[in-house]
């Protein structure tokens, strides 16, 4: 099948959520021999377009007037069909799910919208009932990443049926064994890990996680805190930890290769997510497939994302002392490694992933 698939944003423009899964789906149906075209809706530093990339890429030009910005990208998204003669074409959120609407309606085309999570949680009245409401009703089919989001969908817009595809992601061989890791940073094998990986920014919650700290470390003075990521938030974030007097057992990382962040994953004892808003997670799948149990923030895609019988706690989004609690627990319990989470984190993978979205396609097409 040749699937033109159209997102915001996509790797190394960015390493966020929708647009590292968008690779990760491009990259699995590649692989299983279907030829894949990604449409980006955004430039990136003048990069230009490659027809020798698999899959190919095609980064859009920035539009030249403001108030312009949907039908510049819609008539970019039907010059790309027109050449290229997709047979599906899809929709990585819920804006580029009504550009895959209008251009299959145009073209007589199949079209998917699926949804991410932020884009449905954090929309305005006007784009429910305008953007949403028409990607919803104008698609062949409506899929969602997690069981929450489905069920908002169809309630807001009946009578829309909203299929279910979570995320997948690609399993990371950590590089280093946990030994060796922890030698390099200076843990022994008896101290206490706790590590976030992510953005550093407000929406992720990381002030909570070092407010929780003080906490914690009053109960198991022996723990660390790791953070591996960067953004906006590290200067304010590094300062708190001095303000807090936890900066010599907190350690910011920055920014981590792939296979380093699943070496740090290996290394760690309890990985921890506070985020005040989540539209999937797919972080924790990751950590999860490292045998890593989890706390977690009850907010958005993240209970569909945990085990429904594995070693995972969630707290509710923006409370300290709840999120402190569980941190405790979870360090005295010392359940590393989780074979509970990562049999489930497995599940996820793209290898098994990508084959719902192949019966997916065929059921779309005559």
């Amino acid at each position: 099948m040749r699937v033109m698939l159209i997102v915001n944003e996509y790797p190394d423009q960015t390493i966020a959520g929708t647009a590292v899964a968008t690779r990760g789906l491009a990259t699995a149906l590649a692989r299983r021999g279907h030829q894949i075209h990604v449409v980006v809706t955004s430039s990136f530093l003048g990069h230009e377009s490659d027809a020798q990339e698999q899959p190919e890429v095609t980064w859009l030009k920035d539009r030249p007037l403001k108030g312009i910005g949907i039908l510049w990208r819609l008539l970019g998204v039907l010059k790309v069909a027109r050449a290229w003669k997709p047979d599906i074409l899809q929709g990585q959120s819920v804006s580029c799910g009504l550009l895959a609407a209008l251009a299959g309606r145009r073209l007589g085309l199949p079209s998917i919208a699926y949804a991410q999570g932020q884009d449905v949680y954090q929309a305005g009245i006007l784009q429910t009932y305008t953007e949403i409401r028409w990607t919803c009703r104008w698609s062949s089919s409506v899929v969602a990443v997690t069981n929450r989001l489905s069920l908002l969908l169809e309630q807001r817009h009946p009578p829309v049926s909203v299929k279910v595809i979570p995320h997948g992601f690609n399993p990371e061989p950590p590089l280093e064994t946990r030994e060796m890791i922890r030698h390099k940073c200076g843990a022994a094998e008896e101290t206490p890990v706790v590590l976030y990986v992510g953005r550093l920014e407000q929406i992720k919650g990381q002030d909570l996680l070092l407010e929780a700290w003080p906490l914690v470390q009053q109960k198991i003075p022996t723990a660390r805190l790791w953070l591996v990521g960067e953004g906006c938030m590290r200067p304010f974030l590094e300062q708190s930890a001095k303000n807090l007097q936890i900066a010599s057992s907190v350690h910011f990382w920055g920014q981590l290769k792939t296979d380093q962040v699943a070496g740090f994953m290996a290394a760690a004892d309890l990985f921890v997510l506070p985020s005040r808003s989540e539209a999937f997670g797919i972080v924790l799948l990751e950590a999860m497939s490292q045998g890593l149990p989890v706390v977690a923030s009850n907010v958005g895609g993240i209970p569909d994302v945990l085990p429904p019988r594995g070693d995972a706690v969630l707290t509710p989004p923006d409370d300290v002392p709840a999120l402190a609690s569980a941190i405790i627990s979870e360090i005295r319990l010392r359940r590393r490694p989780s074979l509970a989470n990562r049999d489930w984190a497995a599940s996820f993978a793209w290898d098994e992933n990508v084959l719902r979205f192949e019966h997916l396609y065929r059921s779309l097409l005559p």
